[in-house]
């Protein structure tokens, strides 16, 4: 009885009262003078919107909302307005209109209430017309840790008192997953307002034509193992995996609507490899751009498929390849090894912005990423608290299973399937590079390898009548791109934005009902491995890789994640009920990226670039100045010196939680950091040398 007075007499009193703060009402000014046409307000409420709308611009306002009594005090508003304005007692879930028959939808401070937001968009989207516009101004989830743990904390008592309201929905997002495209996108703390219900959304989306969805109708690849003067260099190779990926397309027209070429950097020293391939391929007009090492290989994806979308390209033919073992053989037998030389600069670089490491880092560990990599390894070891010879039998037995995936890959580099022994004991021939990793558990570099991936619009692809089983999607795809240096970050081996990207993925596959089956995790040393597995909650290891993994299939550079998807694109074609997962690194761990592939094209391709929202998480841990005191080891390794000395390095901690790094050379504490568990130890140092 109570509860029933309260909703029809107390809350839509209670929620007039809070739409038409002076902030809010700042807010509708913004973004309600847009809507033009025929409109459909969702949840119009007391009609506090009717005063904004520009007159000549509308054609009529249909508000449509379930509650009788706010339409009442609607009526009256519009009653003083010049507008047209009908009334829709009814919800969102089922709008009794015809499809395509609107041209703005207007949504303010509506989507928090609805309970069945994703049927509601749906209907949103479905009545739209192909070029209409969803306007919108919400309220929602917080990017502050502080304040969004507070607004999860108290919506479920929030929801109860104002009327279902949830002040945790991430907007963008479910915007987004009803296949809309958002065009304008703003946000910030409105003032004057409790934080928990503060965090503002606004802009403009439209409906995604599903003939801009991006596919792959292409793909190419090339291995060559031989003696030097039968092995081509790079650039060779990667303009055979382009002839390859156009060739799969089964229509070579295909090239008229390429319209970039986009390669990652490799060791080679090429400006422009693109307008070169372009040439030998008779593709004209086309844009070249080159990603600088530091750039996420998925990214390259990630951007054409945008493009693609956006109309901005028709097609994207992207490309990566290496040489070394070439340059390994010219070593071996004593031969010159000489690259074509292409001076002419690309049409664009893409580089990082931010370093990947510090000097002290450089310092103690050099450039080569396996020294970092394996202090993490010791502080994922330490962290699931594995016994310390169990845990690096279990890291071997991983590897033994990719190099048995490998061996039966028929562009497996490695020929061989190694024991969990081989892979384990060190010697010549397995030499340790950085304890706990020796070669066998390293990416192999020194291959001559090259893939190609060609992308264009499904309307492209049916206008070439491409055949349908060649095609292929990539559904969702998410970026970790937060630049923070190892030594600085403070969960070295879970960053919070890894979690970020791989929860968006993983929360795509929840809600559509997709359960992915190849996974192929980017494999450069075992602890990316373990910290994929990790985040995507995997639990057999062993089974996620297509390839076999770096060590054993082979593991170019800056070009691996290329390779990988055109294996696990091989795979889907094979079988159209498979899904897979491709992850990717840059740097040391610094930068992740998640790609969800299907032959299905049962959702729109979904992006997110999570780095803004890890910087407000994840915040560098401070340096030390201190070259003297004590601290706690939270990570280490044994490498050699520039004199091939073992030497330990250790990422120290200290009581106020600064960092450095610290160094010792005792032969009696390089032993025992070998074969007993360092991390967690308190330890004194003088100069940033280990005091024994």
């Amino acid at each position: 009885m109570i509860g029933n007075i309260y909703e029809k007499h107390v809350l839509p009193k209670l929620l007039d009262c809070c739409c038409s703060t002076k902030p809010v009402t700042y807010q509708r000014n913004k973004i309600v003078p847009l809507a033009k046409g025929n409109v459909l307000e969702v949840g119009i409420g007391s009609g506090l919107n009717i005063p904004y709308y520009d007159n000549k611009s509308v054609s009529k306002v249909i508000g449509l909302d379930p509650s009788e009594e706010l339409n009442e005090i609607a009526d009256v508003t519009a009653k003083k307005s010049d507008l047209d304005v009908e009334f829709l007692i009814n919800g969102a879930e089922e709008i009794q209109l015809p499809s395509k028959s609107i041209d703005t939808v207007l949504v303010t401070y509506t989507l928090c209430t609805i309970p069945d937001f994703e049927s509601a968009l749906k209907e949103m989207k479905r009545v739209l017309k192909d070029d209409g516009t969803l306007l919108f101004c919400e309220h929602g989830i917080a990017p502050d840790k502080n304040i969004m743990k507070w607004q999860n904390r108290i919506n479920p008592l929030w929801g109860k008192l104002f009327g279902g309201c949830n002040i945790n929905r991430n907007i963008p997002e479910i915007i987004q997953s009803a296949g809309l495209k958002i065009n304008k996108l703003e946000q910030m703390y409105l003032p004057s307002t409790p934080k928990v219900v503060a965090y503002n959304y606004w802009g403009s989306a439209q409906s995604y034509l599903m003939e801009n969805n991006p596919v792959v109708i292409g793909i190419g690849d090339i291995q060559q193992k031989d003696k030097f003067d039968n092995l081509d260099e790079a650039l060779i190779l990667m303009d055979k995996a382009a002839k390859l990926a156009i060739q799969d397309s089964g229509n070579s027209e295909i090239k008229r609507y390429i319209d970039e070429i986009k390669i990652p950097k490799g060791y080679w020293r090429y400006r422009d490899p693109g307008k070169w391939i372009a040439q030998q391929n008779n593709i004209s007009n086309v844009k070249t751009v080159v990603s600088k090492i530091g750039i996420l290989q998925q990214s390259l994806i990630n951007s054409a498929c945008q493009k693609i979308i956006s109309g901005q390209i028709n097609g994207s033919l992207i490309i990566g390849g290496e040489a070394r073992y070439k340059k390994t053989r010219a070593k071996i037998e004593n031969k010159d090894f000489k690259e074509t030389q292409l001076t002419e600069n690309p049409d664009q670089y893409i580089k990082s912005d931010n370093q990947l490491t510090l000097n002290i880092e450089e310092k103690s560990l050099g450039s080569m990423a396996v020294g970092y990599y394996s202090i993490l390894e010791s502080a994922f070891r330490a962290k699931k608290m594995n016994n310390f010879s169990s845990h690096h039998h279990d890291i071997a037995k991983i590897y033994s299973n990719f190099s048995n995936i490998a061996f039966q890959n028929d562009l497996g580099w490695d020929e061989k399937r190694y024991s969990i022994n081989e892979i384990i004991d060190s010697n010549d021939l397995n030499p340790q590079i950085a304890f706990p990793y020796n070669k066998k558990h390293c990416a192999s570099w020194n291959v001559n390898q090259s893939a190609a991936i060609l992308l264009c619009s499904e309307k492209i692809a049916d206008s070439l009548e491409i055949d349908t089983d060649k095609r292929v999607y990539l559904l969702a795809s998410s970026e970790n791109n937060n630049m923070i240096p190892t030594l600085q970050r403070e969960n070295l081996t879970k960053p919070f934005g890894m979690k970020l990207a791989a929860d968006f993925i993983l929360d795509i596959c929840n809600k559509n009902k997709i359960t992915p089956s190849l996974f192929d995790l980017y494999s450069c040393f075992p602890i990316a491995v373990q910290m994929f597995a990790e985040v995507l909650k995997i639990k057999n290891i062993s089974e996620a890789t297509v390839t076999g993994g770096m060590s054993f299939a082979g593991g170019p550079l800056n070009s691996y994640v290329l390779n990988s998807t055109v294996q696990i694109i091989r795979k889907i074609r094979s079988n159209q009920s498979d899904v897979g997962i491709i992850t990717g690194v840059s740097g040391m761990m610094t930068k992740q990226s998640f790609a969800l592939w299907s032959s299905q094209k049962n959702i729109p391709f979904r992006f997110m670039d999570v780095t803004e929202k890890a910087i407000k998480y994840d915040n560098p841990v401070e340096i030390s100045d201190n070259k003297d005191g004590t601290g706690k080891i939270i990570g280490y390794t044994v490498i050699k010196d520039d004199n091939l000395t073992k030497k330990a390095v250790m990422y120290v901690e200290n009581d106020v939680k600064k960092r450095n790094i610290v160094t010792s050379y005792n032969e009696q504490v390089i032993h025992s950091m070998e074969n007993n568990e360092w991390v967690g130890k308190y330890i004194n140092f003088a100069n940033l040398q280990l005091v024994v």
